[in-house]
């Protein structure tokens, strides 16, 4: 994929869109600006035109023209001169400007009321306009108006010409004064939004250039930003919790293989000193055969933590198949129980169940019956002596909630927040070679497989209690 830059794109398209719509905005102005001049030329031509049609009077003894050369000299000299000529009805020249000495206005023969507007080459050769308007001559006296007066009126023609190559060079001032005028603003405009982008980017270049800073063994390091602006307020926040979630992995991580390393040594400590006291007296039977019972003590230990590992790695990779069906919750429990009874009993633990007999739930059987192992397991391993095992269920509409409980002592509240941990156990169940530490963890991943959650609580008089919350109930009448 062809590389670009968001300041280079970003400022291109800005500088285009604005720059389209001020020269629209700048044509547009130098079009008005062109029609106001081109309209208010004609109106003065059009104004000249009428004056001296005023000038022409039909008058009982004839025609007059009221016309002094003194009070419009612009139709008498020869420095730009305007010129006008009066025709009657048979085409007959009535009067014209000393302007045109003896030359003649272009003719249209128009009609009566009729008027036109043209551009025509005047006689000194310069571009003009000429506007023809035929009329009927004004009556000056009332009592002359008569209908018979009036039907038997002759129309006029009168053209009035004036160069309009002064107009042409103002408008053609204007063209170059807009042309000019939005050369520069646009170019300005191209800098300033280039400008104007480049400094809105700074919070990312910023950004950029102290990420170039982060790696695998600097996690602690948090993204500020001096002033970062609201779209980027929620990036800098959500970069800076994964960066939180990243180093809290690298640390369980840590911590795991440390924990790992741990946990293995002991074992392996106790197979090398097995295997050096059977090479040092290999005739000793006994020995020998207690030999072998340690060494299967240390390899179940072993295998058990490896096994728990694997489980947990196929659970965080999704490779565990899910074969959701119903089965009666109680019946569950109880056939559960049946593997840690003998341990309760020597410890003498009750267990008390009021699961209703016909609850029926929906889920993956194996791996539900991981979680209930694990927890009655942990229940029975690290509950104090001559107290009570309490399993119960709360529903809600058809969701079921399974609440397990027991004494635990050894328990304090910050324990609830790491006790799911990989390998975590308390300091007094360390040497046990019944659990590796893995079974909460386990819990945890398959509760998460199952779109379950998994809640603590710690009472006051150490009652731990641990809730799967939203279990599928198919059946909940008691």
């Amino acid at each position: 994929m062809k590389n670009y830059s968001i300041e280079q794109r970003l400022s291109r398209r800005v500088a285009i869109v604005a720059g389209l719509i001020f020269l629209f905005a700048a044509t547009t102005t130098d079009l008005v600006i062109t029609r106001w001049l081109e309209n208010g030329f004609n109106r003065d031509l059009n104004a000249k035109a009428n004056l001296l049609i005023t000038l022409v009077k039909d008058k009982p003894e004839g025609l007059d023209f009221d016309f002094a050369d003194e009070f419009m000299q612009e139709f008498a000299t020869e420095i730009n001169p305007e010129y006008f000529q009066l025709w009657q009805e048979d085409k007959n020249v009535f009067e014209r400007s000393r302007s045109l000495k003896n030359n003649d206005l272009p003719f249209l023969g128009l009609k009566q009321t009729e008027q036109a507007l043209m551009d025509i080459i005047l006689m000194d050769g310069r571009r003009g306009r000429m506007i023809q308007i035929v009329f009927l001559p004004q009556i000056p006296e009332k009592e002359d108006r008569t209908p018979e007066k009036l039907a038997s009126q002759k129309p006029m023609a009168l053209a009035v010409a004036r160069e309009r190559e002064g107009i042409e060079r103002i408008i053609t001032l204007v063209h170059l004064s807009s042309f000019f005028g939005t050369t520069i603003i646009l170019m300005l405009i191209h800098f300033l939004v280039k400008l104007t982008v480049r400094n809105s980017l700074k919070p990312l270049i910023e950004i950029q250039e102290k990420i170039k800073i982060l790696d695998a063994d600097n996690l602690k390091f948090r993204l500020e930003i001096t002033h970062p602006p609201n779209e980027l307020k929620e990036v800098i926040r959500q970069f800076n919790q994964l960066l939180t979630r990243l180093g809290e992995s690298s640390s369980r991580e840590q911590r795991f293989t440390s924990d790992v390393a741990h946990e293995l040594r002991t074992p392996i400590a106790e197979l090398r000193s097995l295997s050096e006291v059977a090479l040092k007296w290999p005739d000793d039977t006994n020995l020998v055969k207690e030999f072998y019972q340690d060494v299967l003590a240390s390899s179940m230990q072993m295998q058990l933590m490896v096994n728990n590992l694997l489980a947990l790695a196929r659970c965080e990779k999704g490779q565990v198949f899910l074969e959701p069906r119903e089965t009666e919750l109680k019946a569950l429990l109880l056939e559960c129980w049946d593997h840690y009874r003998h341990d309760a009993d020597d410890k003498y633990l009750k267990f008390n169940c009021t699961i209703p007999d016909n609850l029926k739930i929906m889920t993956s059987l194996t791996e539900f019956e991981q979680i209930i192992n694990n927890l009655f397991s942990n229940a029975v391993s690290y509950g104090t002596a001559n107290s009570e095992i309490r399993v119960e269920t709360n529903i809600l509409d058809d969701r079921a909630n399974l609440v397990i409980s027991n004494t635990a002592k050894h328990l304090d509240k910050p324990d609830l927040s790491v006790m799911f941990d990989r390998l975590w156990r308390k300091s007094i169940a360390r040497t046990s070679s019944d659990h590796t530490g893995l079974g909460l963890a386990l819990v945890k991943a398959y509760a998460e497989l199952l779109e379950l959650k998994i809640s603590t609580q710690l009472s006051e008089q150490n009652r731990f209690t641990i809730i799967i919350n939203s279990i599928p109930a198919v059946e909940t009448t008691h």
